[in-house]
């Protein structure tokens, strides 16, 4: 029986895991019912460890052994969590996957096939996350996903995002919590759901410890990085940094029909892309008791990243001709990513009998700011004769600022209240200064040269309850959000020959409500569960979507926002069924109203123009298969989605319908022969995929990694990724029945690495402290 050991009430819901004591192998897992007890059916004779967890509780663990007949672990007496810890010790136990209340947990901290690589190396092993070759993040196929970061979205989107990513090392990050129907609490942007990456630390029992880690791979790559943690009286602390060089290489060809391009415009090209980057990433994090049930917090990121990019563009009449121009590229990019968050935790009465545990109210502010700074220079050949240099000088800024309270109210007999209050305030800034080259000297040319200023100002506030109702537990809750926001260019953006003038004024001022709803049964006490829940967001669009100034990639290539892009809004249905925490089967449905989509416009004279567009309605359906089994010390995992997805919509004179079958599989093995060892392997298939405006090829890829202990506080890890070289690509895009793009993408990511890391202190690894974002909701529970 799981109870509070203050007041001995039961731990309703409370999860117990079982473990074998031997090897630290999961077993099974259920959650404790009304009274606080549990029970494990069916098991062989032998040691095993029960873990005992609960929000805002410390972890229990107590070994038993089973033989013959019914074996009674006692009274199992949780104790609330110290103000000053705000965590739990775990030691290496935790299941390879965990079901929460309203998300899935995937624990990273010891997977080999992660070890060396980034959090998007560790977010492409997940079942219903896909991550393309430019970085983009999808979640069960939709590009728009929140990702947070130890529970807070991350300051940047678009292309800013992929390189945040890679500045983040894998071995920094204990798990990632996939959650697609968010509840009322969190802020409701990205229409696809919450991807949020906890980042590992290391905290001993008291003192001082701390981690290195080192690494090198083929392409070449390469790492180094440490922790430092420090718990003192009132103090704990812990600080990270990262270093990381990578390199990259990519080649294709891009093939355009002859129908309706005009005379002399190049119709095949090949290329070859490559960059270098470097990039510094650091973290600290501070909990600091100010008094008994006081606690203040902080939490500080700071990052940098430098890359340098080149590329070579071949063109040719048509395929097998001679060559008719070429193209270089030579750019530097790079930022100072700066974020820091100050939050004040007050808990509030005594924990007595009848009374229920104590309410709390957390207050937090926060600050970022992005940087992104390039200097783009192209060079174009397009006879043998001719040489035209141009040279586009960007400069960008980002800022975000949020002030915001919850409270947090439960009761002893069950039910929970949740209301919270958020200001929030994003702008952005940035000049283009567009120049060519004439007489040897590079002039500005003021007809492709500009400004911008945005700003957006957000007022939210939000409500929810939970409680159980016989055996069914529910939660409901109601945001309710305000926005205002101005777009403002500089000048107004140049006319593109051909095309008519881009025309509208983007929304000023809008009101939205964002409910969500949770249902959830359980059957028996063997995790068996049918959950059913609801949850509406929104997907506001980027700076860089808004902005109808044309940026010229070439000569005939063109890139150009829409200021009258309105937001997307998804209401997501979603139903989980799960069999003993090992078979799960989750049906879906997502409505989409005006949903944002990327189109490829032709001119007249041939240039290719890529814009966006609001279509009208899409509708996606589908269901995701998963199996979690473990067998000794093997633990395994697949997955599969299928979906159907219809759009409709007109943009730019097009009929942009589209009806498409959506098809992914994921499989996952581990195996450790040894107490010191452990083998990984993974695999991920992508079936062909159509668009509004294309297709996409089938890709898959495999990938390996091993660790080993070589002694109690040295560690080695070696991965493998794309150990069978198949993640070359094919995507095609039409411009109605006029024009067919073809191009072959064939991405240079097969590489091998190794790293080594080296541990010191007294310390074990730990959760990251509770924070308001970061807890699932637990009304209810697994």
């Amino acid at each position: 029986v799981a109870v509070d050991a203050e007041t001995g009430e039961p731990l309703v819901a409370s999860t117990v895991a079982l473990y074998r004591t031997a090897d630290s192998t999961f077993v099974t897992g259920v959650a404790a019912g009304s009274d606080g007890a549990f029970r494990f059916d069916d098991l062989r004779a032998g040691g095993y460890r029960v873990r005992v967890t609960f929000v805002g509780y410390g972890p229990l663990r107590r070994d038993t052994v089973v033989a013959d007949g019914l074996v009674d672990v006692g009274r199992l007496a949780l104790t609330p969590s110290a103000d000053t810890l705000g965590g739990a010790e775990v030691v290496g136990e935790r299941p390879d996957v965990e079901f929460l209340a309203d998300r899935t947990v995937h624990n990273l901290a010891d997977a080999p096939a992660v070890a060396g690589g980034n959090a998007l190396d560790a977010l492409q092993t997940l079942p219903s996350v896909t991550v393309d070759v430019d970085g983009s993040v999808a979640l069960r196929g939709n590009g728009d996903v929140a990702i947070h970061v130890n529970g807070r979205p991350v300051p940047v989107d678009g292309s800013l995002l992929a390189a945040y990513l890679r500045q983040i090392s894998a071995d920094q990050i204990a798990s990632v919590e996939v959650i697609p129907n968010p509840s009322a609490r969190y802020d409701p942007e990205g229409i696809g759901g919450i991807i949020n990456i906890v980042l590992e630390q290391e905290a001993p029992d008291r003192g001082l410890s701390g981690a290195l880690t080192a690494g090198a791979g083929t392409t070449p790559i390469g790492e180094l990085g440490g922790s430092l943690s420090l718990q003192r009286g009132a103090l704990d602390a812990t600080a990270t940094y990262g270093f990381r060089f990578d390199t990259f290489r990519l080649t294709g060809t891009t093939d355009r029909d002859g129908a309706g391009v005009l005379p002399g415009v190049p119709l095949f090209s090949s290329y070859s892309e490559g960059f270098d980057a470097r990039s510094h990433f650091a973290t600290l994090g501070a909990d600091y008791a100010l008094a008994d049930r006081t606690t203040l917090t902080f939490e500080g990121v700071l990052g940098y990243r430098d890359q340098d990019a080149d590329e070579d563009v071949v063109q040719f009449a048509i395929e097998g001709q001679e060559q008719v121009g070429q193209r270089l590229t030579d750019a530097a990019s790079g930022g100072l990513t700066a974020d820091g968050a100050l939050v004040l935790r007050r808990r509030f009465g005594e924990a007595r009998e009848g009374r229920g545990p104590q309410h709390e109210l957390v207050a937090e502010a926060r600050a970022s700011r992005v940087g992104d700074d390039g200097d783009l220079l192209l060079e174009d050949s397009p006879t043998a004769a001719a040489v035209a240099r141009e040279r586009l000088v960007e400069d960008e800024a980002r800022t975000e600022s949020h002030l915001k309270v919850d409270y947090t109210r439960p009761f002893a007999s069950g039910p929970r209240f949740e209301a919270g209050a958020k200001l929030t305030r994003r702008t952005a800034g940035g000049a283009l200064d567009y120049q060519v080259e004439r007489d040897g000297t590079f002039v500005v040319d003021p007809r492709r040269t500009n400004a911008f200023d945005y700003d957006e100002f957000v007022t939210a506030g939000y409500v929810q309850g939970a409680r159980p109702l016989g055996p069914l537990d529910a939660q409901a809750g109601l945001r309710v959000e305000h926005t205002s926001r101005t777009f403002a260019l500089a000048d107004g953006p140049p006319p593109i020959a051909g095309l008519p003038p881009v025309e509208g004024e983007p929304e000023a001022s809008y009101l939205d409500l964002f409910p969500s709803a949770f249902l959830s049964l359980p059957f028996g006490r063997r995790g068996t569960s049918v959950r059913a829940s609801y949850s509406r967001r929104i997907g506001r669009p980027e700076t860089s979507s808004l902005n109808p100034f044309p940026t010229f990639e070439d000569t005939l290539t063109v890139t150009r926002g829409n200021p009258a892009l309105r937001p997307q809004y998804t209401d997501s249905y979603e139903l989980t069924l799960r069999y003993r925490y090992t078979v799960t089967v989750q049906p879906f449905y997502r409505r989409t109203t005006d949903p944002v989509r990327r189109l490829l416009l032709t001119a007249d004279n041939g240039v290719r123009v890529f814009s966006v567009a609001n279509l009208d309605l899409q509708e996606t359906y589908g269901a995701e298969f998963s199996v979690f089994k473990s067998f000794g010390p093997t633990s395994s995992y697949a997955s599969a989605t299928l979906s159907k997805r219809t759009t409709s919509g007109v943009a730019s004179g097009l009929d942009l319908a589209s009806d498409a079958l959506d098809v992914t599989v994921l499989g996952n093995v581990r195996v450790a022969p040894t107490e010191r060892s452990a083998l990984q392997v993974y695999g991920y298939y992508r079936g062909p995929r159509e668009t509004e405006t294309g297709r996409l090829s089938p890709f898959w890829i495999v990938s390996a990694g091993l660790s080993y202990e070589l002694t109690s506080a040295l560690s080695l890890a070696v991965r493998l990724n794309d150990i069978l070289s198949t993640s070359r690509f094919v995507f095609e895009s039409r411009d109605g029945d006029r024009l067919l793009l073809r191009g072959v993408r064939d991405p240079d990511i097969r590489q091998a690495i190794a790293t080594l890391t080296y541990t010191f202190g007294g310390g074990t690894r730990r959760e990251a402290p509770d924070r308001p974002e970061e807890e699932a909701d637990s009304g209810f529970g697994f």
